[in-house]
């Protein structure tokens, strides 16, 4: 039976905001508005991703791996549970072209442990994209991936990489990669 070798995990790309000073829309890659998609600094972040993820020698330098298999949470199959949100697999639409790679959307927010079952099915490298509230779910998900830094996710941070790496107990490790891929991205 396989079993997927690295599990990476990152959370969608920038989303729209609204604050008391200023306005971040959302826009679809034709560039029409919409709500659910990416900012335009999340489509920044998606392409950069693209390179960080789609370049061996530059993903090794950040200790992360090209993936094989990409996932996201896919909004067209949502419904009153789900999330409409397009911006989990608009993050991985850049990657997934330059891998020529289709990103697996068989699943919905609330489905983390569902998902989990697929990607552990997976050999190889993969690579999910979602909604950060719930990826704590998809870490306790992966065995040994329930600790405490895998609790919570901030809600500011847009910029990091979860990586679970199987060990030959049948577990997986945990490291956190700071992406520092955009101005003003954390490397701490």
């Amino acid at each position: 039976m396989a079993q997927a070798q690295r599990i990476m995990v990152i959370r969608h790309a920038e989303k729209p905001y609204v604050d008391s000073k200023e306005r971040n829309a959302g826009v679809r890659m034709d560039g029409s508005s919409s709500h659910e998609s990416l900012a335009v600094r999340g489509w920044q972040r998606a392409g950069a991703l693209a390179i960080l993820f789609g370049a061996a020698e530059l993903a090794q330098s950040k200790g992360l791996s090209v993936p094989e298999h990409l996932y996201a949470s896919d909004p067209e199959k949502a419904d009153k549970v789900g999330s409409k949100s397009r911006r989990p697999k608009q993050t991985l639409i850049p990657l997934a072209q330059r891998l020529d790679l289709k990103i697996h959307a068989d699943w919905l927010k609330g489905q983390e442990a569902e998902l989990c079952r697929d990607v552990l099915e997976q050999s190889g490298r993969v690579l999910i994209s979602w909604q950060h509230d719930l990826i704590p779910d998809i870490a306790a998900a992966i065995p040994g991936g329930k600790i405490p830094a895998t609790r919570t996710w901030d809600d500011e941070r847009f910029d990091l990489v979860w990586v679970f790496d199987l060990l030959p107990n049948g577990t997986y490790s945990f490291k956190q990669v700071h992406q520092a891929l955009l101005s003003g991205d954390l490397d701490i």
